[in-house]
Parts: structure tokens; C-alpha cells; sequence
């Protein structure tokens, strides 16, 4: 850290109260624990901490701003920061930008309404909830809302002692509590919303010939994304698509023709939606670890969204490197969390998967389809993709189950997918639309006398809308939409 950053850190602590100081706290118990914040003794002492966790650092003022505005010290966001009121206000209304949890500042708006008769009767109220010691030493609101989380009175889903209390207390401040449990609810029906839609996309079970596309659920999809606010798409690239690329293995028969058109094609239509496209070929299993952590350690500040395609043979869970390595895929996702790869917090990260068979070394499958071409098949599972915010993985296959390459022409997911992209992202589709007709077209294909049938699965908040630079618009095509 420069003397510079230390130096302004400095200056904005030492104009910071004792009030401010529980107030910021109380703001980041979401990131620094309350056994943690024990040794917090200033305001240096939380960013101290704070850049342990990444979320302070030079350049990256952006939670701090936030914890400024939220706590009314709009004096120091103009003195040290150079931003004013409305700017950092209009940063918080775009989706996914906000870092303080909706729960936690709800607490800290109702603590500041709260006066000290207010408290006494809290305190008197809470006598058969909570040991009395435990009610002695709090002389704040927010310390009373601590102890009420500590013994289970209280969390982000249940509010209902609290508005019990405050029905007798302060009736007004059941209204901010109500807004909040509405927009939760909201939330929460469109996320199972889109959950279910998906749902139906999907085979869950070993039945190739079960029902493989729902238009109701396309229809359910597209209409949620239209009315929740995309995820911002507004630098220049928009972000590294990362092409891994196994097609040369150990064992000359287990090369996986066609691999090449499939990398081709991916790097033409991603480089058209403005992303810096890097391959990287052949690699071991160590090696495909190393190239993404290596990825994750960058600095994506300046970077909307993140792009990954895997190309390769493949076992349950697992990529295998040209060694035969298997490498698991939530390790890889493991990478780009929010914890692990905090320039891309809040923003997605995209991974296209199409693994083939091949654990213990054996060929690939050959088939004929209906026209008599030569068909490879390609095995993959998936496992349960982790509960992190702002993932997707687009995956060739459901799980224990095959998907098929064509060596002249690549693998039919990623070349359905490169079409779909090309033709929906100009009328302004967002990609779980998009991936929806992915799903349609290669589900309704036969291969022999199999199916295969794509799955998604996605922790996204907000619908996902690729921009096409203004020229791009003569790529679409005129075909039936979704």
C-alpha cells in the first residue's frame, strides 16, 4: 500500500466519531465476524481488516464510499474521495453494486429512528427473550440487535421478534421492515422462478426420450428477464473469454477430432461481442489449474463479466488434462467466488463446458446419426454447482450422460451455442433466453438412436445481456426465436 492510501485512510479516521465507528462495524459484520471485530479498537483497525479481506485496497475505494454514504458522512465522501452524494446514490441503484446486505443496513436505518425511551422499552420487552446480563451492557440499538442475532431472535429471514417489538414500540418502523420483506419475496419468486424454467429445459433422469423443451418455461424466462436490470455492460473489452482447448492426448485415439472448429468458433463470436479471447492448448491437469488461478489473480477491475470454455475429455465432475489428470470442476469454480477473485465480485462468470469420454483412456464412441455422418460421443456429469453468487456453467450434457462431436464440423452444444449467440444477442436476449433455445435445438436432434440434452446451472442475480458492438447487427439472422 502506498504512503498515499495510508495517508488518506488516516485522514478519514481520524474524523470518524465513536458512533461512526459502531456503525461501520455493525455495516461489515457480514464480512469481518463479531469474535473478529473485538480487536478493533479504531477506525484504522477496521481497515486493517478490511484490506485483509480485499475489500480496501488502492484503487478500489468502492465498499468504502458505500459505508460512507450509508452512515450520512457525505462530508468525507466529498473531502477524501471526490464523489458526492448523488454520484455514489446512483451507483447503489444498479443491480449487483450495493455490498452492504439490504438486512444489515435495514438494522442500521431502524437503529438510527430508534431514541433512548425507545430503547428502555425494547430492553424491558426483550427481559424474557434474553438473559438479563446480556441486556445491561448494550446502550445502543445495534448492540441490542446484536445480542437479538447472537441468541437466535433475529436474522435476515425472520424479522418477526422484531416487529413484535417494534408494533409497541414505534409502529412507524414496521413499514421499512414490511418494504424489505416484500422485495425479499420478490427476489426469492423470481429466483425460483427461473430456477423452475430451467428446470424443465432439463433431463434429470437417465431418459434420453423424456419431453426435452418447454416453450411455457422459455416464455416464463424471457419475461423475467425483461423486467429485472441486467448486469452492466459498459467497458471495452468486456472481459477475457478463456478458450482451453484439449484435443491432442497420450493416446493417438483418444484425439478429439473436431475440437479445433469449436475453438474457431467460439473465438470468432466472443471476439465479436468484444471480449479478449486467449486460448490455451493441450494442456496437463496441473496445467489447466495454474492458467485459471492464474486468471482469478488478475485484476478485473475495469472488466464487466468473465468467459471460460473447456474443451476436453471428461469424467463424473471432473476435466481431464492431456495427461489424463482429472481435475474437478468446482475446484476450478472455487476460483472465481467472491472471496476468491474479488475484482469480479458481483460481476459473472461464465463457464462453457464440453467434456468428453474418456476416464480410464478408452475411444470415444462411434455412432451414425440419421444422415449417416460419423458421430464421436462425449461423456461428462456435473456436480451440484456451488451456492456462489454471479456463476453460471453451461454444460454439453446432463449428468451421467453423453453428448456428441462431429470431427469435420465440431460438437453439436458448442456449435448450437455459437449460432444462438450470434442470432439472438442483436435482439437483445439475455443468455439464459438464449441457452434455452441451445437447449431446444440440440435436444430435437437425434444421434443414432440417442438424444442429448444440455443442462444449466446458474447462481445468477440478474439477467445477463451480451451488447453487439453497431455494426453487429447484420449478423442476425431471420429465424424463429425462442
Amino acid at each position: 500500500m502506498s504512503f498515499q492510501m495510508k495517508e488518506l485512510l488516516f485522514s478519514i479516521g481520524e474524523e470518524l466519531a465513536a458512533d461512526d465507528l459502531e456503525a461501520l462495524k455493525f455495516l461489515c459484520l457480514d464480512l469481518i465476524p463479531l469474535k473478529k471485530q473485538e480487536t478493533i479498537q479504531d477506525a484504522l483497525g477496521l481497515f486493517r481488516l478490511l484490506r485483509e479481506k480485499g475489500m480496501l485496497e488502492e484503487g478500489k475505494l468502492s465498499f468504502l464510499k458505500e459505508l460512507l454514504f450509508r452512515i450520512h458522512r457525505i462530508d468525507l465522501l466529498k473531502a477524501h474521495l471526490g464523489t458526492s452524494h448523488g454520484d455514489v446514490e446512483r451507483e447503489l441503484e444498479e443491480p449487483g453494486r450495493a455490498q452492504v446486505s439490504a438486512y444489515r443496513y435495514l438494522l442500521y436505518q431502524i437503529a438510527e429512528e430508534l431514541t433512548k425511551e425507545n430503547l428502555t422499552s425494547i430492553k424491558f420487552l426483550l427481559l424474557s427473550e434474553l438473559p438479563k446480563s446480556k441486556l445491561q451492557s448494550p446502550t445502543t440499538a445495534l448492540g441490542i440487535f446484536i445480542h437479538m442475532e447472537k441468541h437466535g431472535k433475529m436474522n435476515e429471514g425472520d424479522l418477526g421478534m422484531l416487529k413484535k417489538i417494534l408494533k409497541d414500540v414505534q409502529p412507524s418502523l414496521l413499514i421499512p421492515i414490511e418494504e424489505y420483506e416484500e422485495k425479499s419475496r420478490a427476489r426469492a419468486g423470481a429466483a425460483g422462478n427461473l430456477s423452475t424454467a430451467l428446470g424443465q429445459l432439463s433431463l434429470t433422469t437417465g431418459n434420453y426420450n423424456q419431453q426435452v423443451s418447454s416453450p411455457k418455461a422459455a416464455e416464463e424466462m424471457e419475461r423475467i428477464s425483461q423486467i429485472m436490470a441486467p448486469y452492466k455492460m459498459n467497458h471495452l473489452p468486456h472481459g477475457f473469454c478463456v478458450i482451453i482447448n484439449n484435443s491432442e492426448f497420450q493416446n493417438p485415439q483418444n484425439t478429439r477430432r473436431g475440437a479445433d472448429k469449436d475453438a474457431a468458433a467460439l473465438d470468432k463470436v466472443f471476439s465479436w461481442l468484444q471480449f479478449k479471447v486467449e486460448h490455451h492448448n493441450n494442456l496437463k491437469g496441473e496445467a489447466i489449474s495454474r492458467v485459471l488461478r492464474a486468471y482469478s489473480e488478475r485484476d478485473h477491475t475495469d472488466q464487466d463479466c468473465f468467459i471460460c470454455c473447456l474443451l476436453s475429455h471428461g469424467q463424473k465432475g471432473e476435466i481431464l488434462g492431456t495427461d489424463w489428470e482429472p481435475v474437478p470442476l468446482r475446484a476450478l469454480l472455487g476460483l472465481f467466488t467472491s472471496s476468491a477473485c474479488r475484482t469480479l465480485a458481483t460481476k459473472p462468470k461464465i463457464f462453457f463446458v464440453q467434456a468428453c469420454q474418456g476416464g480410464q483412456g478408452q475411444g470415444g464412441l462411434s455412432l451414425r446419426g440419421r444422415e449417416g455422418a460419423l458421430l464421436e460421443a462425449d461423456a461428462v456429469v456435473i456436480p451440484s454447482v456451488p451456492d456462489w453468487a454471479d456463476l453460471l456453467v453451461g454444460m454439453a450434457t446432463v449428468e451421467d450422460f453423453i453428448c456428441f462431436r462431429r470431427p469435420r464440423h465440431g460438437s453439436e452444444y458448442i456449435q448450437a451455442l455459437c449460432r444462438a449467440l450470434e442470432t439472438f444477442c442483436p435482439r437483445g436476449k439475455d443468455l439464459l433466453t438464449i441457452l434455452t433455445h441451445v437447449n431446444k435445438e440440440v435436444g430435437q436432434k437425434v444421434f443414432g438412436s440417442n438424444k442429448q440434452m444440455p443442462e444449466v446451472k446458474f447462481t445468477l442475480q440478474c439477467p445477463l445481456i451480451f451488447p453487439v458492438p453497431e455494426s453487429g447487427n447484420e449478423r442476425e439472422e431471420q429465424e424463429e426465436g425462442c
